[in-house]
């Protein structure tokens, strides 16, 4: 790696951004691994087998080097603490947080109805997919304890000389699928080989671009792609520092790869709309003139033009507060979850880590956006994995722990985002395998095996067939309207499109947003009045970014 300027971004609830000069960081101490455990493809229960492997070191998605005002990061960061004033979160690496609430995705879906989620307090789901996912998982069925410790399960799956001999029908899967092992004890995507790299965002707010970019990464590599996506590209479809413009600006759109369209923190500053970002001062160029750039405007077209994989929906979780059922059972499936959080800078830092282990905090300064990869138990808890965009020298080579109780208290969104290659999509050849591969009010049919209502007693359809009548015909998932922002009274939320839902799989459409003087995105026809409402936990500019809705009068 370089020694002169590499950077690192990050976002969520607020986006985060980082930039790394200097030397690469040592990462904290590591953690010795828990005592015994067998493994499963890509899980782990533990027990008396053999000890946990340690998750595999893959390279980084490197950025383009661009040449960066040093002194300016350091003499901001001397300043007092605030979150639009950078921090050292790691030797040489620094980052910022959004300032601003990001609001609900307007177009999102519910992700699981609450019949659905009695079912996985009920530990009732089918999570483990009866073709195994990812290419670490493909191996040899003497290496599997799962399956040498249950003949009958490994007959009726049809193994000949290990998974990658499978020759059972579709039906006989299924039937092995039907008695299903209770959740792991810990699930690492990493493991399995479905976790995409990490990647370093630099000094611009592109950080909810960084998390969808690696939560589409991992959706990929579940369909056995290896297949990086260009966060630069997903950030040119929106360039604002918000979850919102980031779905509506993405949805149903091709991603290329991060090989064709690598990432430049100067290029993705000159994109971005945010006129409160200091970005111009860290690469020397004016934000928000990426249009005027031809050389940057024929990379995005060529982009486009190349028709890559694409977000079809996005699916919002329960978190007023979060229901840690469903994130466990949702990451144990296979799926990486687009989350933000309230965070404090302060303990995100690695002279704070013990293990990777970022300690809990009562005080957020800023917001931040990262995909969540896993989660282990922990002293009848669960920590969950965060797979962050600061470049390999922060955490365990950018990734760390956090705490159950931190994800109940702090975590502001979070959303699962099917992509065109996910089992169950339409546009998918491979028929869902699991519970988490259907819409959110359906689970798989105990006979058919094909996704249908949850039965009314909360038990599955047979059959198409429920204890009480036939299985219920698919639901509305469209999103009540909620008085504010989940967690955070006083926030306006953003209408959605009128008659927009999704009862099965529906490509979402891709809202145009009219561009305003200038290049600059209007805000959202007829978005609410944006107001920070006085409980809100720091101080924030007084200057609102042009990319919110106008103030209230």
């Amino acid at each position: 790696m370089r020694n002169a300027a590499r950077f690192g971004v990050l976002s969520l609830l607020t986006g985060a951004c980082a930039v790394q000069v200097g030397t690469p960081a040592a990462s904290p101490q590591s953690a010795p691994p828990p005592p015994q455990a067998f493994v499963h493809p890509g899980f782990v229960y533990y027990s008396s087998g053999a000890p946990i492997p340690a998750p595999p070191r893959m390279p980084p998605a490197l950025s383009i080097q661009s040449a960066m005002n040093v002194q300016h990061l350091q003499a901001a960061a001397a300043q007092p603490s605030r979150c639009n004033i950078p921090k050292e979160v790691a030797p040489g690496v620094f980052v910022h947080m959004d300032c601003f609430p990001y609001q609900r995705v307007s177009i999102a879906v519910k992700h699981a109805t609450p019949l659905k989620i009695n079912l996985m307090r009920a530990g009732a789901v089918r999570w483990l997919p009866a073709v195994p996912r990812g290419p670490a998982m493909r191996h040899a069925q003497n290496d599997d304890p799962f399956l040498q410790n249950d003949p009958s399960t490994r007959n009726a799956m049809g193994f000949a000389g290990g998974l990658d001999g499978l020759n059972a029908s579709p039906i006989s899967l299924y039937a092995a699928a039907a008695a299903q092992p209770a959740l792991p004890d810990l699930v690492d995507h990493r493991l399995n080989g479905t976790e995409g790299p990490i990647k370093d965002q630099g000094d611009v707010g592109a950080c909810t671009a960084f998390g969808l970019s690696s939560v589409m990464d991992n959706s990929l590599r579940r369909a056995g792609l290896n297949i990086t996506t260009s966060p630069e590209h997903v950030w040119g479809h929106y360039a604002n520092p918000t979850m919102q413009d980031a779905a509506n600006g993405n949805v149903n759109k091709g991603i290329t790869t991060f090989d064709s369209l690598p990432y430049s923190g100067k290029e993705a500053c000159e994109l971005d709309h945010d006129t409160t970002d200091d970005c111009g001062e860290t690469y020397g160029v004016l934000p928000n003139t990426g249009g005027a750039d031809g050389s940057l405007q024929g990379k995005l077209r060529t982009a486009d033009a190349a028709n890559g994989h694409r977000m079809i929906s996005f699916e919002e979780l329960d978190i007023s507060p979060p229901n840690i059922d469903e994130v466990v059972t949702t990451l144990a499936s296979g799926a990486d979850i687009w989350a933000a959080f309230n965070i404090d800078s302060s303990v995100w830092v690695n002279r704070r880590m013990a293990s990777f282990v970022i300690p809990d905090w009562t005080s957020p300064d800023g917001g931040h956006s990262v995909a969540l990869a896993g989660y282990r138990k922990v002293n009848g808890g669960y920590q969950f994995l965060v797979h962050n965009s600061w470049g390999v020298s922060w955490g365990d080579q950018g990734f760390a722990w956090i705490s159950q109780a931190m994800v109940t208290k702090w975590m502001h969104l979070a959303y699962k985002v099917r992509t065109d290659v996910d089992a169950g999509s339409p546009s998918s050849p491979v028929p869902p395998q699991t519970d988490e591969d259907c819409p959110g009010d359906q689970v798989l049919d105990s006979v058919t095996n094909k996704c249908a209502g949850v039965c009314t007693d909360q038990s599955r359809p047979a059959n198409g067939q429920c204890p009480n009548g036939p299985a219920p015909p698919p639901q509305s998932l469209q999103l009540p309207a909620l008085p504010g922002l989940a967690g955070i009274p006083g926030i306006p939320a953003i209408p959605g499109f009128a008659g927009f839902q999704i009862p099965g799989f529906s490509v979402a459409p891709a809202p145009s947003a009219a561009p305003a003087q200038g290049g600059q995105p209007k805000p959202a026809p007829g978005a609410a009045p944006f107001t920070i409402p006085s409980a809100w936990p720091w101080p924030v500019p007084s200057t609102l970014p042009n990319f919110l809705p106008p103030p209230a009068k």
